[in-house]
C-alpha cells in the first residue's frame, strides 16, 4: 500500500477481494484520516502482528496494471524521485469501477481487429520503415519536412497494440492517418475533460488499439503491447521537468524490454542514447527533407543595429509570411543605468528586475521575478531615471520590428492569442512555431531566429543539442531559407 510516499500493510476484506489487485485505487484509515492510495504489492508477509493490521476501507476506482505499477518502481529508483507522481500520471483522470480492470487474467481484450492496411512506402523510405520493423529496436532518422504519417502507419504493430508518443500538440492528421489503415486510435490527452481522458484509458486497458499522445502515453494501460514509437526523441516536451524527471524513451525502453515489444525511434536529429541501430536515407533525400538554414554572423556589422541584421531585415520584407521567434517575454529583461553603469537589481534579493506593465496609472516599473517586488524605473546607486534596456523582450522587439518594417504589419502571439493573426510577420515565443500552419499548406516560408546564441547558450541540460529546430517548427519550402543570426564560433 503506498500513501504520502511510504508503505504500509492493509488487510483484505473478503467482500473486496473479487475487485482488488495490484494497481487498485483504494481507501484507507490513516492517522485517524480517509485517504487514497495505491495497492502496490499483495500476498505480502507483514511485519506487523495480524491483529495489528487494518482492513481496506473501499476500492475506489481502476488503477494502472501490475506491470505499469512494477514499471513506476523501476522508474522512480532509476531518476531518485518519488513514485507517486508516476502512479498519478499512469491512473485514469477520473474514477472507473474498480472490476474494469486489475491482474491480466481479469483483463477483457477486444475482440480481434480487423487487418490493418499497412501502407508500403516507395523506394528507400519503404526500405527504412521495413527494416525497422523487423528490428526489436531501432532509430530512424528522418528529416522534418518529410511526411512522417506514413512512417508511422508502417511501424505500427501487426498484432496487439502500439503506442506513439508524439511531443507536440498537433495529433488530429497523424490519427486520421493511421485510422485510414484501419486502426482503432485511441488519443492520450494529457489536457480535457477528465471523464473524457478516463474513457481513453479505459479503452487502451482492452487493447487492440493504437495509442496516440504525449510522454505520459508510455503509460498506457495496454495489455498487449506489440510496439512502441518515440518520435522527435530530442524534444525537451518528453522529459519531465518535475521530480522524478522520467524521460518517456527510457521508459519506453524498460518497458518494450519486460514486454518484448518493439522500439523505434523517429527523430530529425536523434541523441546519442538512441537505441538500436541508426536507419537513415540517402543523402540526397535526406536533404531534401530539410530547409535551407543560413548563419548570420553579425560581428564585422557595426554595434548599435540591435537584433536584426540588415540581411534579416531583407528577408523579413520579402516573404509573404514570416515568422520571428525571441524566447524572452515582457518588453526589456535587462536593464542598465545610463549615467553609472550599473545593473539595475531588486533592492531585496540583488536578481536583476526586468520591465513590468505599469497597469492603468502608466508609471513605468521595474519587478523582480525572483521575490516579486515592484518598484518605480530607478537606479538605486545613483537614482538616475535614465536606464538602458539590454536584453529586449518581445513586446519592445516587436515595436522596433515595426519600425523597421513601414507599411508591413507585425503582430506579436503569446500563449494568451486565441486567433492568428493575419499579419505578414509574427513575433514571439517558440510557441508561435506550433500556431503556424507548416508548407506546404502554411505560406510562412522564413523563420528567424533572434539572438540564438541565447539558445545555445542557455544554463540548461545539453542546450546546444536541442537548440537547432526540431521537426514541430515549419518547414519552409525548398527555394525558402532559415536566418539564424549567431555566431559561428558557437554554433
Amino acid at each position: 500500500m503506498l500513501a504520502v510516499e511510504r508503505l504500509f500493510d492493509y488487510t483484505v476484506p473478503d467482500h473486496l477481494a473479487a475487485v482488488v489487485g495490484v494497481g487498485t485505487i483504494v481507501r484507507v484509515n490513516l492517522g485517524g484520516r480517509r485517504v487514497r492510495a495505491w495497492v502496490v504489492d499483495d500476498g505480502v508477509v507483514s511485519e506487523a502482528p495480524p491483529d495489528k493490521l487494518r482492513p481496506l476501507l473501499g476500492a475506489v476506482s481502476a488503477g494502472p496494471p501490475p506491470e505499469i505499477v512494477d514499471l513506476t518502481a523501476w522508474a522512480a529508483h532509476r531518476f531518485a524521485g518519488p513514485r507517486l507522481p508516476l502512479l498519478r500520471v499512469a491512473s485514469p483522470a477520473a474514477l472507473v469501477p474498480p472490476s474494469a480492470a486489475g491482474p491480466p487474467a481479469r483483463v477483457a481484450l477486444a475482440s480481434p481487429s480487423p487487418p490493418l492496411s499497412v501502407p508500403e512506402l516507395p523506394g528507400e523510405a519503404g526500405d527504412v520503415a521495413a527494416d525497422a520493423a523487423r528490428r526489436k529496436a531501432a532509430t530512424v532518422r528522418w528529416p522534418p519536412a518529410a511526411e512522417r504519417g506514413e512512417l508511422l502507419a508502417a511501424l505500427v504493430a501487426s498484432a496487439g497494440s502500439t503506442v506513439i508518443v508524439v511531443p507536440e500538440g498537433r495529433l488530429g492528421t497523424l490519427a486520421a492517418r493511421l485510422r485510414a489503415t484501419g486502426a482503432t486510435v485511441v488519443p492520450w490527452l494529457a489536457e480535457g475533460r477528465p471523464r473524457d481522458r478516463a474513457r481513453a484509458w479505459e479503452r487502451a486497458g482492452r487493447g487492440g488499439c493504437v495509442v496516440l499522445g504525449g510522454r505520459s502515453a508510455v503509460l498506457a494501460p495496454v495489455p498487449d503491447l506489440g510496439a512502441i514509437v518515440i518520435v522527435d526523441d530530442g524534444a525537451e516536451a518528453l522529459k519531465e521537468e518535475r521530480s522524478p524527471t522520467w524521460h518517456a524513451r527510457d521508459l519506453a525502453a524498460e518497458r518494450a524490454a519486460r514486454c518484448g515489444a518493439r522500439l523505434t525511434v523517429v527523430s530529425p536529429a536523434p541523441p546519442l542514447e538512441a537505441p538500436g541501430p541508426l536507419l537513415v536515407l540517402s543523402r540526397p533525400m535526406e536533404r531534401s527533407g530539410w530547409p535551407i538554414t543560413e548563419v548570420v554572423d553579425r560581428r564585422p556589422e557595426p554595434p548599435g543595429l540591435g537584433l536584426f541584421s540588415p540581411r534579416a531585415v531583407a528577408a523579413l520584407r520579402a516573404a509573404p509570411r514570416a515568422v520571428c521567434v525571441l524566447n524572452r517575454k515582457g518588453r526589456a529583461r535587462l536593464l542598465a543605468c545610463g549615467p553609472c553603469g550599473e545593473l539595475v537589481r531588486c533592492e531585496r534579493c540583488e536578481a536583476s528586475v526586468a520591465e513590468v506593465d505599469g497597469g492603468s496609472e502608466g508609471i513605468s516599473l521595474v519587478g523582480c521575478a525572483r521575490c516579486g517586488a515592484t518598484r518605480p524605473r530607478v537606479c538605486v546607486s545613483c537614482g538616475s531615471t535614465r536606464l538602458k534596456v539590454l536584453r529586449s523582450g518581445v513586446t519592445r522587439v516587436r515595436e522596433e520590428l515595426a519600425a523597421l518594417l513601414p507599411g508591413v504589419g507585425v503582430a506579436m502571439v503569446d500563449a494568451g492569442t486565441e486567433q492568428l493573426p493575419e499579419e505578414p510577420v509574427l513575433i514571439g515565443t517558440e510557441a508561435v512555431l506550433h500556431r503556424v500552419e507548416p508548407h506546404p499548406g502554411g505560406s510562412t516560408s522564413v523563420v528567424v531566429f533572434l539572438d540564438f546564441d541565447g539558445e545555445l547558450l542557455a544554463p540548461r541540460f545539453r542546450a546546444g543539442e536541442s537548440a537547432p529546430p526540431d521537426s514541430s517548427a515549419p518547414a519552409p519550402p525548398a527555394d525558402g531559407y532559415w536566418c539564424r543570426p549567431a555566431c559561428p564560433a558557437t554554433r
